[in-house]
């Protein structure tokens, strides 16, 4: 009897979990849909490192936790008593955070009074929490995070600070904190840069680096790239020149990232200049950064295209495979006017050499994308606040099924290449082909012929280090892609 009671208060308790959260839909098209939760509150969309689904969180009364499936269906929501910033899970763990701030009225100055570490299995029971940093650690106060979870479940935290005293400073002096904690919550090392710092994002890479980006100014060229220990927290490399944020590694050379470029513009009348958001391709080895595609022109458009600056773990660039990446941009009618002419979204998709596969622009006034989340159908799921999209690129009715009628494909390897680039050819009927590599002032610098269907030879050591783009001549048909040269 006792056995079947407690049956029943469990089977209770889960049905009131899973009716605590519904989603309903509000808008669908040929290839996308949007669902929206009941409760209107602002969500947050967990960096989930083991799998496609999907982990929700809120800071509300509730504090719920929600585990959606790819196809929008709610698997599992149950409220939790934890007041907590949840930002990944990992092992079937879910990290977050719980930050009290602290404010200065004389100076109108906020700062972080203490910053606590949190680790939850996925029904919201604690496991354990460390107190990872308190105001009186430093003589500095701090007042911004970012964290991040590596390979190993280490994570690491970026603080940044403004002294009080030099709020008013024409020349304000500003200090970046890192701190690296253990996978059981405990401080393994902090190290205090001085850098002039207006923004910092830092991303994961390795077990021995991560990524961290220091912006000064929109118009400064002194921002930098760094290629951080994360044992030591040192700085060990930077690169110049790149306002660089929702960065994501794609292999263990090349990464992803947004840019702001200050861009002007000259007519017979009038010029002016404006910031413009683009995407990305870095090798870190080389150093060598190059834009995707370009995907509008807002002069002629009359759209500005912004891609967000994601907040805490939350990223703008997803992928299942290199072949195609995700990621996705606001549009307004003018940059100045970001609050109040919103037009929509658009979702970009591209691969791992920078080749656009396409666009898709949605018009209907979402615009504050707060996570995304590419999908092992081969779709993607954005978040907007309360809302949730559902993107396929080949419709909702279907997935992407590998196509099974006769194709012409080629594989040109490895990518970046250092002295001999391969090329296997997939196609009947083939007798030969040859291909040709243009450096990026179009400019012909290599020709050859490709006589077999696998590991055709093309020795690339002559040529600088670069991205180059190639042809190849296949039955009647021309194939492109990019490649990079790296010494």
């Amino acid at each position: 009897m006792k056995k079947l009671s407690l049956f029943f208060i469990l089977f209770s308790i889960i049905s009131f979990g899973l009716k605590s959260q519904v989603l309903h839909e509000v808008y669908r098209d040929s290839k996308t849909k949007i669902l929206e939760f009941d409760r209107y509150k602002w969500y947050n969309l967990l960096d989930n490192l083991d799998g496609d689904d999907l982990w929700f969180s809120t800071r509300d009364t509730n504090n719920p936790i929600i585990h959606i499936d790819k196809d929008l269906n709610i698997l599992y929501s149950s409220d939790s008593p934890n007041k907590i910033y949840r930002t990944s899970k990992s092992n079937n763990k879910l990290y977050g955070v719980k930050i009290k701030d602290s404010v200065d009225y004389d100076l109108n100055y906020y700062y972080i009074e203490y910053l606590d570490t949190y680790c939850e299995d996925t029904l919201g029971n604690i496991l354990f929490s460390k107190r990872i940093m308190n105001e009186s650690d430093d003589t500095l106060q701090w007042r911004y995070w970012k964290e991040i979870i590596l390979e190993n479940k280490d994570r690491i935290f970026a603080l940044l600070n403004t002294s009080p005293e030099y709020i008013s400073s024409s020349d304000p002096i500003i200090a970046m904190k890192l701190i690296r904690i253990d996978s059981l919550g405990n401080v393994a090392q902090t190290k205090i840069h001085y850098r002039v710092i207006n923004e910092v994002d830092i991303a994961n890479f390795d077990n021995q680096h991560f990524l961290l980006s220091k912006q000064e100014s929109w118009l400064s060229n002194e921002n930098y790239l760094y290629y951080v220990n994360t044992n030591t927290l040192e700085i060990e490399d930077s690169i110049g020149g790149y306002d660089a944020y929702n960065m994501k590694k794609l292999n263990d050379s090349i990464f992803t990232f947004s840019h702001i470029s200050n861009i002007s513009y000259n007519f017979p009348d009038y010029s002016f200049s404006s910031f413009f958001n683009s995407f990305y391709l870095m090798n870190k080895n080389t150093k060598i950064g190059y834009p995707i595609l370009s995907y509008c022109d807002p002069i002629y458009d009359s759209i500005w295209h912004l891609t967000n600056r994601m907040y805490s773990g939350a990223n703008n660039v997803d992928f299942i495979t290199t072949d195609s990446i995700y990621s996705c941009f606001s549009m307004h009618k003018h940059w100045m006017e970001y609050y109040g002419q919103n037009l929509g979204f658009g979702i970009v998709n591209y691969n791992i050499i920078g080749d656009t596969n396409f666009v898709y622009r949605i018009y209907n006034g979402y615009s504050n994308i707060l996570g995304l989340k590419a999908t092992s159908d081969g779709g993607v799921i954005l978040l907007f606040g309360n809302s949730l999209v559902k993107f396929m690129p080949n419709g909702l009715a279907s997935i992407l099924d590998i196509e099974t009628k006769e194709k012409e494909t080629i594989k040109v390897y490895p990518n970046p290449a250092k002295e001999i680039l391969y090329i296997d050819i997939d196609c009947k009927n083939f007798t030969k082909s040859e291909i040709e590599l243009f450096d990026m002032q179009g400019k012909l610098v290599k020709k050859s012929k490709l006589n077999s269907k696998k590991e055709n030879r093309i020795n690339v050591s002559n040529l600088n280090s670069g991205a180059y783009n190639y042809n190849v001549s296949l039955n009647g048909k021309t194939i492109s892609g990019k490649i990079i040269i790296g010494k």
